[in-house]
């Protein structure tokens, strides 16, 4: 019982230390959006400009607008600054990144916002997924499936994906710690 105990203690210590982290710095979040619009629209990628600003009253806000013919994406983190810039795809190129597919035609020259868009998250976290989702096929994507997924996620406000992963070894040890788990139990659990 004291191990179970001393158990959950450390879960929580952990857990909770880690929304104490420092966030990353404006630069590494704009390189990294840098780097999702790249993946994205390539040779258009060089009409974009991302900057970081404050959070709305603790809300995630993104803002879309042009400066000197570039297109100007604004948000308060990663996740802030992909939504912006499928929401420029969406309602200004007219174009769609999707899961299963993109109708992405893009003009050489964008065309520029016509006045500045200002959106607000209207709840702190967004999840996608269920329990069981993970099992079905992701286990076995590769990276190139994965980062398109994870650029989705963002450019879709996604903030918290919810994918369990490790329980089956948190199952084991618990069947080990209370003797009812042995060589032919191998294949009931992972």
């Amino acid at each position: 019982m004291s191990k179970t105990i001393i158990g959950l203690c450390t879960f929580l210590l952990f857990a909770v230390s880690a929304f104490g982290q420092t966030p990353p710095a404006s630069s590494e979040i704009v390189a990294e959006a840098n780097h999702l619009i790249s993946r994205v629209v390539h040779q258009t990628s060089d009409q974009f400009v991302c900057e970081v600003i404050p959070s709305d009253n603790n809300r995630d806000v993104f803002e879309i607008d042009t400066c000197g013919g570039k297109i100007v994406l604004r948000g308060n983190n990663g996740v802030s600054l992909a939504s912006a810039f499928n929401w420029y795809l969406k309602y200004y190129a007219l174009c769609d990144y999707s899961q299963c597919g993109s109708r992405l035609k893009l003009p050489f020259k964008l065309p520029l916002p016509t006045r500045k868009i200002r959106t607000n998250a209207t709840v702190p976290y967004r999840y996608m997924y269920n329990y069981c989702t993970y099992g079905y096929t992701m286990p076995w994507w590769n990276w190139e499936q994965w980062e398109k997924e994870i650029d989705w996620m963002a450019m879709n406000g996604i903030n918290l994906p919810f994918i369990v992963v490790g329980q089956e070894a948190v199952w084991v040890n618990t069947f080990i710690q209370l003797r009812i788990y042995g060589k032919r139990d191998q294949g009931m659990v992972g």
